[in-house]
C-alpha cells in the first residue's frame, strides 16, 4: 500500500517540478528520528524518475512550516496534521498567511501517541506536576503533547528541549518521569507550498 502511495505522490511531484530546474528543498525532522530518513528514502524514490528532493534535517512540523514560509527553498515538507489544525485554532494574521499557501500533497500513515512513564505513574492524570519530556520546541511532538496535556487540565514540569534519546536516558536514569512520544492516530502528511 505505501509503495503504492508513493508512486502516486510520485506523479505529482513530475507535475509539481515540471517547472523547476533545482532541487525541491524538503525539511523533514532531525537526524535522528524517523521523518529525516523517510524524507531521504523519498527523495531516493523520487531522483529514480528524474525528480530532484534536497532533504533537509530540522526541528519538526512546526519548523518545517515555517521554513516553508519562509524564503528558503522548502516546497515540500513532513508535518503532523494536527499541527495543522493547531496553527488553524490560533488565529492571527501571519497564520492565516501561512496556512493560505499550504496544501496536502499525500498523507503518508497513522502515528500514535505513546506514553513512557515511571512505574507509578498509571494514568496520564498522574502526570501532574511531574518532570515530562513534552518533545522540542518547534516539533509536532511539543505542539501534540502540549494540546492533549491543556485539554485534559494537567500541568506537568515540561522539559522541552531535550532529544529524543536524552529524553528516554533521563527517564531510565530518574531524572525524569514521563517521555511523550510518536510511533509510526495523527496523520503524518507530505505538505506543499506555493509562494
Amino acid at each position: 500500500m505505501l509503495k503504492l502511495q508513493l508512486t502516486a505522490l510520485l506523479c505529482l511531484l513530475i507535475l509539481f517540478t515540471t517547472t523547476f530546474a533545482s532541487p525541491i528543498g524538503m525539511p523533514t525532522g532531525s537526524t535522528g528520528g524517523t521523518y529525516y530518513p523517510m524524507g531521504l528514502d523519498i527523495a531516493r524514490l523520487s531522483a529514480e524518475h528524474g525528480v530532484r528532493i534536497q532533504v533537509k534535517n530540522s526541528l519538526g512540523s512546526l519548523d518545517n512550516i515555517r521554513r516553508m514560509a519562509s524564503t528558503e527553498n522548502a516546497g515540500l515538507a513532513l508535518v503532523q496534521s494536527d499541527v495543522i489544525e493547531f496553527l488553524n485554532s490560533k488565529p492571527s494574521r501571519v497564520n492565516s498567511s501561512v496556512l493560505k499557501n499550504l496544501r496536502l500533497v499525500f498523507p503518508l500513515y497513522n502515528e500514535e501517541v505513546h506514553l513512557l512513564a515511571k512505574r507509578d505513574i498509571n494514568s496520564v492524570a498522574d502526570l501532574a506536576n511531574k518532570r515530562v519530556a513534552v518533545g522540542k520546541i518547534g516539533s509536532g511532538t511539543f505542539v501534540t503533547s502540549s494540546n492533549i496535556l491543556n485539554k485534559l487540565g494537567i500541568n506537568v514540569i515540561k522539559l522541552p528541549d531535550l532529544s529524543p534519546g536524552d529524553a528516554y536516558q533521563g527517564l531510565l536514569l530518574g531524572k525524569l518521569d514521563a517521555v511523550f512520544l510518536w510511533v509510526a492516530s495523527r496523520f503524518l502528511t507530505l505538505m506543499a507550498c506555493w509562494k
